[in-house]
């Protein structure tokens, strides 16, 4: 959905997260930050998570109270052994293929199979990988000093029932697969070309996590640097869903991976060759924790990312809201809910009190996450909204409950309903 807006727009910036552009009343799913300190030492407390609006939202400071984003550690669903190689090839290329394969009494590949080797050699393929789809062919290109890397990539080939080929350069090492059907499915699992590499979906939400652990293991073994005298091990890549999708699969992995965008210039000179560059995404995190790392937390469900820094500026354009199944999705790995940017809008539904007389019984507030204004007349507790003063009530969650007296017309009452989003109590705002 998008709408025209022209206001103030936050800009969020979080420990380990891209920064992240919204509009004041857009919530998020937050913890609030305390500290004890017991023989000079920082104890964090956090609160149970809960949406906040980002107007609210509390910078928290290092060894300061403030409010944290989350990072959510997804869980693994999928339990594929193997991936069918059927839909990336054509009848005539079977035909040629199998034809191929009874000449030189080898077996057809009709599947390629996911287990701990295949995943590696993906991720050594997003790391230093491409494909010539039009040729029919799937190269890693390794520098020359890599032989442990040929290796391997070599066996696990082999093993899966290719036919490999070297084709060595000045300074690197390709190896080569002829194949039209592997070519196309990794290219379709793993994209083309550099700024659109991804992790497969297979891989990134498998249920066993240790075929996601050796993705990781052959990204890194690939394109990125090992840890020495305690600093961070770290990666580069010009894919910015690459590295938020290796954010969230080391968040899977209990490990808290920092991204941060770092503009290049537009052009280098690599070997005496003039080449274009395009914004880098690194990636860092520490194999163990130092000081870097004390105050990010890593808990069963989340990693929690204390707020930095919140900046305002004012914004004519257009804005733009997901709606998912749950309204809920992850806007550079955090996450947030959806927001409604009407007139505030609730959810009503009839209501028969204990005295027998009609009501309507207001579920909950969809879009103002303004602090709400407690009033007590003749013993009844009513919500008011501080934005536009009327009665209802904010939940996230809880099973609370505000009556209103029906109007006094069927058809006044049915006008006020016809006003109302035509969603069930569940789908609105979730709490924790």
């Amino acid at each position: 959905m998008a709408r025209e807006y022209d206001g103030d727009l936050l800009e969020i910036k979080a420990t380990g997260l891209l920064p992240i552009k919204v509009t004041p009343e857009h919530p998020f799913l937050v913890v609030s930050r305390h500290f004890m300190r017991p023989a000079n030492q920082y104890l964090q407390i956090f609160s149970d998570p809960h949406w906040k609006p980002a107007r609210n939202i509390v910078v928290a400071k290092a060894a300061k109270e403030g409010d944290c984003l989350l990072i959510p550690r997804i869980v693994g669903t999928d339990e594929s052994k193997s991936i069918s190689l059927g839909p990336f090839q054509t009848h005539k290329g079977w035909k040629i293929t199998a034809s191929k394969a009874h000449n030189k009494d080898r077996p057809l590949i009709t599947d390629f199979p996911v287990n701990n080797g295949t995943a590696w050699l993906l991720g050594l393929y997003v790391a230093e990988g491409f494909t010539g789809a039009k040729h029919g062919a799937v190269v890693i290109s390794l520098a020359k000093q890599e032989t442990y890397l040929q290796n391997r990539a070599v066996q696990i080939l082999r093993e899966i029932g290719y036919q490999t080929q070297i084709a060595e350069t000045r300074t690197t090492t390709n190896i080569i697969v002829c194949s039209s059907a592997l070519a196309n499915a990794i290219e379709a699992w793993c994209g083309h070309g550099a700024e659109n590499k991804r992790i497969p979906q297979f891989i990134l939400y498998h249920k066993d996590v240790g075929v996601l652990g050796n993705f990781i293991s052959g990204y890194w073994a690939g394109d990125g640097s090992k840890s020495r005298c305690g600093r961070p091990c770290q990666a580069a890549t010009v894919s910015q869903v690459l590295a938020l999708q290796i954010q969230l699969a080391m968040a899977r992995l209990g490990i808290v991976l920092r991204v941060c965008a770092k503009r290049t210039p537009t052009e280098a000179v690599i070997e005496g060759r003039k080449v274009q560059q395009r914004q880098t995404y690194f990636m860092t995190y520490y194999p163990h924790q130092t000081k870097k790392y004390t105050f990010s937390k890593v808990t069963d469900d989340f990693i929690v990312a204390p707020v930095r820094k919140i900046t305002t500026a004012n914004y004519k354009g257009l804005v733009h809201n997901l709606q998912t199944g749950d309204e809920t999705y992850l806007a550079n790995n955090a996450i947030v809910h959806n927001c409604l940017q009407n007139d505030c809008r609730r959810i009503y539904k009839m209501h028969v009190n204990e005295k027998g007389k009609k009501q309507l019984q207001l579920i909950r507030c969809l879009r103002c996450l303004e602090p709400v204004q407690h009033s007590n007349k003749a013993g009844d507790w009513r919500l008011t909204c501080a934005r536009d003063g009327q009665p209802f009530f904010f939940s996230l969650g809880n099973p609370a409950i505000v009556f209103r007296a029906l109007p006094k017309s069927d058809a006044a009452s049915e006008d006020l309903n016809s006003q109302q989003p035509n969603l069930e109590a569940q789908s609105g705002l979730r709490g924790n």
